[in-house]
């Protein structure tokens, strides 16, 4: 998790508009499979090819880049553990 939700993960500074995601080049087939749980349909493919798309979903917009992770941190969301950039 990288962008403004990061940021506020991390210290709790404004309010986030989207939810921004790098992933892997590897992983991208397994978040298009999770993706059809809330409804959006993306091809692996699409992801592949233009490595930076944003896509609005009923929980609000959601940008997705392929690339590789930056440096993180783990921090658990409601128990879930979650990489989340690292800008310290």
């Amino acid at each position: 998790m990288v962008g403004g939700t990061a940021r506020w993960l991390r210290a709790r500074d404004g309010w986030p508009r989207d939810l921004d995601l790098v992933v892997a080049s590897q992983d991208v087939p397994g978040l298009a499979t999770a993706l059809t749980a809330v409804q959006v349909i993306i091809a692996p493919a699409t992801l592949l090819t233009f490595r930076n798309v944003s896509l609005q979903t009923a929980w609000g917009p959601l940008d997705l880049f392929v690339a590789p992770p930056p440096p993180y941190a783990m921090q658990r969301l409601r128990g879930v553990p979650i990489r989340v950039e690292d800008r310290q």
